[in-house]
């Protein structure tokens, strides 16, 4: 806010009455402040008085900014700037005719200028100006983008659209895009859902940002929990949020407890009570469920905006599945809505999925883990699990095939497992095999440790390390790595030796 600094002589003087209080301690603090700063100014009490009752019946002219100015450090202007109602209604005003340009039909690509568009979104959501300058900033501004492409009332948008003269927000992924625009289109028609959508990407996107995490998401360095936690603990550093209605608060705070990336999906990462939660605390409200897929595609379409070429029409069509699992949600149990995910991939390698047969499962799971889309591969991984010794097919079996999360618990979310068998499997002297081992291994050991004291139905086990070392050459083969599983800030995560 651009009001005027105090002078030298006021700052001397507020201080001096300062260190006075601190020593001589004054029975009516107030009164005896009112008093010692008055006769410092040398005014007649009295006509000042009169002289600030006229000021006040005189009409008031001042101008806030939109925007953080450069000299300004956002994480303490923000909160202090966007703090009541008529404020908050400036910034529904903003963000009302941004979703208006860009939902009304048209025969323009209009706002296709995104400098007036990033311009205008910076002054609608002042939680941009935390993430000013960082990678999170680009991050929010190319979901932004993916949201205009997707919801544009301009039929053209993407024959039109897709490259930007900032190449940072140029997408190269038609056919994805146009997938993006079919769900979107379906699901956000109004300003006030627009705006909830983008709010809910764009908190994501700040609980990752570490000057925000350290000062507002309690030093959490898990995105979700420092986002969650700045929801419950700072509220007023979310004036985007604060001035949502109350219906779309809820949705949007549900969503962000709900939510997973869209890729954890694919390769069956995620696990049935992920979809439980959903169908809980999400699918019950108007819209919700909508909602909650169009948050999922709108940040996988976003990451795969630096994709060079297209996807091909096997890799496009397991996508449109896991959007389809997710919508299943509303009419089917969690379980049976994730199964029909597994039962779609299966069939598309002409597998029949048996059920209750959970050695079939995991092998399923595998698959999806290693990204394979064709027979061989999945013949293949079917080799690979029946050459295993007993314990490491049964670890198998029960941790990938039979725990759900909803009937039977802990089930383990494996972060990071199909990165570390791609990486595997690209690595000669590693190799698939020995990476499925040292998963079978890993998840044997996890059970045997923490099945009994684990108290949630889910916990997050984290393979980061173990694909590192993955990545590298060793003396020692890959399967015969020595690790150990530690629980770290709620996660449960891999670390080996070395690493």
């Amino acid at each position: 806010m651009n009001w005027p600094p105090l002078s030298q002589e006021c700052s001397e003087a507020i201080a001096d009455c300062l260190k006075t209080v601190v020593s001589e301690k004054p029975n009516d603090l107030l009164e005896f402040v009112a008093n010692r700063l008055s006769q410092k100014s040398g005014l007649n009490p009295k006509e000042f008085e009169e002289h600030f009752e006229e000021c006040k019946r005189m009409p008031r002219t001042y101008m806030l900014e939109d925007q953080c100015p450069l000299d300004q450090e956002p994480l303490s202007w923000v909160p202090m700037r966007y703090n009541d109602d008529t404020i908050f209604e400036s910034l529904r005003a903003k963000s009302g005719q941004l979703a208006a340009d860009i939902l009304t039909e048209n025969d323009k690509p209009c706002p296709h200028d995104t400098p007036a568009m990033v311009n205008l979104a910076r002054s609608a959501f002042p939680e941009l100006t935390y993430m000013r300058g960082s990678g999170e900033e680009r991050t929010a501004l190319r979901t932004l983008r993916a949201l205009y492409l997707g919801t544009s009332g301009f039929d053209g948008v993407l024959e039109h659209g897709l490259k930007d003269e900032d190449t940072t927000l140029s997408f190269h992924t038609h056919a994805i895009m146009v997938w993006l625009r079919g769900i979107l289109r379906q699901n956000v028609q109004a300003e006030d859902m627009w705006e909830a959508l983008y709010v809910t990407c764009m908190l994501r996107i700040l609980g990752g940002h570490a000057g925000y995490r350290q000062k507002f998401g309690g030093g959490l360095e898990d995105p979700d929990k420092a986002i969650l936690h700045a929801l419950e603990n700072e509220i007023e550093s979310l004036p985007s949020f604060q001035r949502l209605p109350e219906h779309f608060q809820t949705l949007v705070e549900v969503t962000l407890r709900s939510a997973f990336p869209f890729s954890s999906l694919l390769t069956t990462e995620v696990v049935p009570f992920s979809f439980a939660k959903v169908k809980d605390d999400v699918a019950s409200h108007d819209f919700g469920l909508g909602f909650f897929l169009s948050v999922l595609v709108l940040e996988h379409a976003t990451k795969c905006s630096n994709m060079v070429g297209d996807m091909d029409d096997a890799e496009l069509d397991i996508i449109r599945l896991g959007a389809q699992s997710i919508m299943a949600i509303e009419k089917h149990p969690a379980s049976k809505a994730y199964e029909l995910f597994l039962k779609k991939r299966a069939e598309r390698v002409e597998w029949r999925l048996i059920k209750d047969d959970y050695l079939q499962r995991a092998v399923v799971r595998l698959c999806c883990l290693a990204g394979h889309t064709d027979a061989d591969s999945w013949n293949n991984m079917m080799s690979i699990m029946e050459g295993l010794a007993d314990a490491e097919k049964d670890a198998l079996k029960n941790e990938l095939g039979k725990k759900d999360g909803v009937a039977d618990i802990p089930a383990y979310i494996l972060v990071g497992a199909g990165k570390m068998l791609e990486v595997a499997s690209r690595n000669e002297e590693v190799g698939l095999q020995s990476a499925v081992l040292i998963m079978a291994r890993v998840l044997d050991d996890t059970a045997r440790s923490f099945d009994k004291i684990i108290k949630d139905k889910t916990m997050n086990l984290r393979f980061d390390a173990v694909t590192a070392r993955a990545s590298q050459r060793s003396s020692v083969p890959f399967e015969d790595t020595a690790f150990i599983v530690e629980e770290v800030d709620g996660e449960l995560v891999v670390r080996v030796a070395g690493g």
